[in-house]
């Protein structure tokens, strides 16, 4: 794991939370924040999204292992409604 993608409901929350990169921390961790591209080839579900909805989404970078979607959706719920939160699941 390691990363997640959060959708927020405003586009305005998205800039401010990208405007904040390098200072937002998790559990002691300094996260990287980045737009996801909209023309990025993820896997099976990114291909399945409209890309309205790929180009809104946030990549959270830089997660500590024991971090899940209720501590993110907990600290980033502060700049605004969070719609969806997707982290990769390791099934080795």
């Amino acid at each position: 794991r390691g990363f997640g993608f959060l959708l927020f409901a405003d586009e305005a929350v998205n800039k401010k939370v990208l405007e904040m990169t390098g200072t937002l921390t998790l559990e002691g961790r300094t996260l990287d924040i980045k737009r996801r591209d909209a023309d990025s080839t993820g896997g099976r579900r990114a291909q399945q999204q409209p890309a309205a909805v790929k180009s809104k989404k946030v990549f959270v970078g830089r997660l500590g292992d024991e971090v899940d979607n209720d501590d993110l959706r907990e600290h980033f719920e502060q700049f605004g409604t969070i719609i969806d939160i997707f982290m990769p699941v390791d099934r080795a």
